[in-house]
């Protein structure tokens, strides 16, 4: 990437094509390394495990890498055109083929500006310079995700002074756990660390009689030589020494980045927007620009894409409750006496009704106390015309998004926000107002324009809805809380699935569970949304989905005793669906460790390998010690499973 592909983002970041693509494959990265650990199924009374919400540089990056769907005002008589065909929604791209990247250069320095990378040095000064420093770090740190990992360079390093990591706003405890940087107390120490580097390049080069760094790479695949980055800045002492390295460092993948005026070498001069000011020669370019918290964000994601977890900073200390003081004098009875304490919450509930939180996506309302055995959340299936689903207008969210009518999907008229809004409301029972669906649905949209294609496109999905039916039944509703879709009229699969859950974790003894179980397990016959785009989506999937593989291992684990072989059958469709969740294959495992199958559990902890090796991990030690006692120890008669409890489990 060179410094003229910069991409602005609406926070006033500037990043580059390389980044975009790193930061898509990394978010997938670190999401499957985060739930591979989970356990499966959810213990009872735990919440299923949720992915926590991206920061903000990371979704714009992720809309960025994204086509965009036309919008409703490309063309308003789409709306009076029934005939004109339906548009169809864009897809997410594969996150590790973004741009279908190509092979990584032999040579290194893709990562890095062009300039730079064709320099082998490069000096920022002015208002703009630490900004574009700090992406260019970020973006080295980055960027061998974006390649396939058969193709995946070495991960390129950082060295960096502690005066300079704190004067770019870089997160030291990140800093701290990322192998792939360098942090020395002082610039002579980050030039004696380049300058080891340097020799032992140069020592192997003739050893092995190469000119350059890619025939090195060649001739030693078994060796690590990563691009190196130097960022310092330049100080009187150590300016001539930083010279010298600088000019020898480029034939062996070593470059140098340095900050303030550096005497004797060309400076570029940066504006504070990052618009190139000096030299005359590519004035108005406009430079990377990362702030410090989209910086440290990044570096966040980098080093959750690498499995590593920086310590959690310590809570900060509670404020002290105020205890009011009374005027005047203190009567002598009380000298010496503890001051009066605030009623607690306990107190205050006592001589009032049950405190009970209320739900964020219920609408407004008196707080009441749930009964002992709780309805569902979601629409029941059978709510409707006196228990009898007889609902002509079906939602389908298993797969790509569709709407039937009578068992016929939609095909003209219908517009591509619209089934968006139909998609968000399915996954919002209780309804959204037009400012939440305009802000989440069209989050880089002026908010005036972006309420009223919102208003538009509910126009037409109900215009075509009526249409398709032939009836004025009100399929979409409507209230001063928002809009919703209309249980009476409209079936969803997803809440069919939620239904068949909660009656599994109510059913009264195993064959009802299996029962609803089973019907669950049917209901999801794809991801939900398939391979479509809305950037709202990623958590409701995320938690579909994990719902979907309790339910699999539910099943696994009550049929394990007396039908193994559909337990398996199930444990592997859970396998499918999330194939580096490593407890999976432990059930399995057992199960056939249970039936003497020694040769199938070594197979299954392949297997497990082999998913695992393409994240760059192993499996757990937990996992290891399991594969040894099973293939060591005669096998025991009963099949248990440590995280489910067989007695009623609310699902």
């Amino acid at each position: 990437p060179d410094r003229t592909h910069g991409i602005p983002l609406p926070s006033g970041a500037i990043v580059g094509a390389g980044l975009v693509a790193a930061v898509a494959a990394a978010v997938t990265l670190a999401r499957l390394l985060r739930h591979r650990r989970r356990p499966v199924p959810t213990p009872p009374g735990q919440p299923v495990p949720t992915d926590p919400p991206l920061p903000i540089i990371v979704r714009e990056i992720l809309r960025a890498s994204r086509t965009p769907a036309p919008t409703d005002e490309d063309d308003d008589s789409a709306h009076d055109d029934p005939s004109l065909p339906v548009p169809v929604p864009v897809p997410v791209p594969p996150p590790v083929a973004v741009g279908n990247p190509p092979s990584p250069p032999p040579g290194g320095g893709d990562e890095l500006p062009g300039v730079l990378a064709r320099a082998g040095s490069l000096n920022l000064d002015g208002p703009g310079a630490l900004a574009a420093a700090r992406a260019i770090a970020v973006t080295l740190l980055a960027d061998h995700h974006r390649y396939p990992r058969s193709d995946r360079p070495w991960p390129a390093r950082l060295i960096i002074p502690a005066g300079d990591a704190d004067r770019l706003a870089l997160p030291r405890p990140v800093l701290a756990v990322l192998s792939a940087v360098t942090v020395t107390p002082t610039l002579p120490a980050a030039l004696d660390r380049l300058h080891a580097e340097l020799l032992h390049r140069q020592r192997l080069m003739a050893e092995v009689d190469t000119e350059s760094i890619a025939e090195l790479r060649r001739a030693a695949p078994d060796e690590m030589f990563p691009t190196v980055l130097l960022v310092a800045t330049v100080e009187g002492v150590s300016a001539g020494r930083l010279t010298a390295l600088a000019a020898q460092g480029r034939p062996f993948g070593l470059y140098t980045l340095a900050l303030g005026h550096w005497p004797g070498q060309t400076g570029y001069l940066l504006d504070a927007d990052g618009r190139q000011t000096a030299p005359a020669d590519g004035a108005g370019e406009q430079w990377w620009q990362l702030s410090p918290a989209a910086a440290g964000d990044l570096l966040d994601l980098v080093a959750a894409a690498n499995d590593l977890h920086p310590p959690a900073a310590p809570p900060p200390p509670a404020a002290p409750v105020p205890v009011p003081v009374p005027v005047g004098r203190v009567p002598r009875a009380d000298i010496g006496r503890e001051p009066p304490q605030p009623p607690s919450l306990a107190d205050q509930a006592s001589d009032s009704a049950p405190i009970v939180p209320r739900r964020p996506d219920l609408p407004a309302g008196p707080a009441v106390a749930p009964a002992s055995d709780p309805a569902p959340d979601w629409p029941s299936a059978t709510a409707a015309a006196g228990g009898v689903s007889v609902r002509r207008v079906r939602v389908l969210l298993f797969g790509r998004p569709t709407i039937t009518v009578d068992g016929v999907p939609l095909a003209r008229g219908l517009r591509t926000l619209s089934l968006e809004i139909a998609a968000y409301l399915a996954f919002h029972p209780a309804g959204a107002g037009g400012e939440t669906l305009a802000t989440d649905l069209l989050p880089d949209h002026d908010p005036r324009k972006a309420r009223n294609q919102i208003y538009r496109a509910i126009a037409v999905l109900r215009d075509v809805l009526t249409a398709a039916t032939g009836t004025t039944a009100a399929c979409l509703t409507s209230n001063p809380a928002g809009y919703r879709l209309n249980p009476d009229h409209v079936s969803v699969d997803l809440w069919d699935f939620h239904d068949a859950r909660w009656r599994a974790g109510h059913a009264r003894d195993d064959a009802d569970r299996i029962a609803a179980l089973t019907r669950a397990a049917e209901l999801y016959r794809a991801r939900p949304l398939g391979d479509t785009a809305y950037d709202w989506s990623t958590p409701h999937v995320g938690t579909v989905e994990h719902q979907a593989v309790d339910v699999l291992a539910d099943l696994a684990d009550l049929y394990a005793a007396d039908n193994p072989d559909r337990a398996l059958t199930y444990l592997d469709q859970a396998i499918g669906l999330t194939p580096h969740v490593e407890e999976l294959y432990c059930h399995a495992m057992r199960i056939h460790a249970t039936r003497g199958r020694l040769d199938a559990v070594r197979r299954t902890y392949q297997r497990l390998r082999d998913a695992l090796d393409t994240l760059d991990v192993d499996p757990a030690p937990a996992t290891d010690a399991l594969m040894a006692r099973l293939t060591r120890d005669p096998p025991t008669p009963t099949i248990t499973h440590s995280t489910i409890e067989r007695s009623r489990r609310v699902v």
